[in-house]
């Protein structure tokens, strides 16, 4: 008899990004697992993790910042991520913000 197939690996889930969390001033208004003064991180990915653009809509939203999604509180823009930093955080999320 042949052998089973290996089962396929899970495809990795992001490792949060907490160094650039810490180093941008994220975490003082987004806590890992729930509000501070923005939503926390698990309610942004569990909101937007559906979404066919989900990457590319959390980019812009973290690099462009704004109000109305989550009320009035502005999310300042972050111009000073690098685009891997950016994509770094906006994956993490779109993958579920697992930490």
């Amino acid at each position: 008899l042949p052998e089973p197939e290996p089962e396929a690996a899970a495809e990795p889930v992001s490792k949060v990004p907490r160094d650039v969390l810490t180093a941008n001033g994220c975490l003082a208004c987004h806590g890992l697992d729930g509000k501070v003064i923005g939503p926390g991180f698990n309610q942004v990915a569990e909101k937007y993790q559906a979404r066919a653009d989900a990457l590319e809509y959390l980019k812009g939203r973290i690099r462009n910042g704004g109000t109305g999604s989550w009320g009035d509180v502005l999310m300042p823009p972050m111009p000073q991520l690098s685009e891997s930093d950016l994509d770094r955080i906006a994956l993490w999320l779109s993958e579920g913000a697992e930490h």
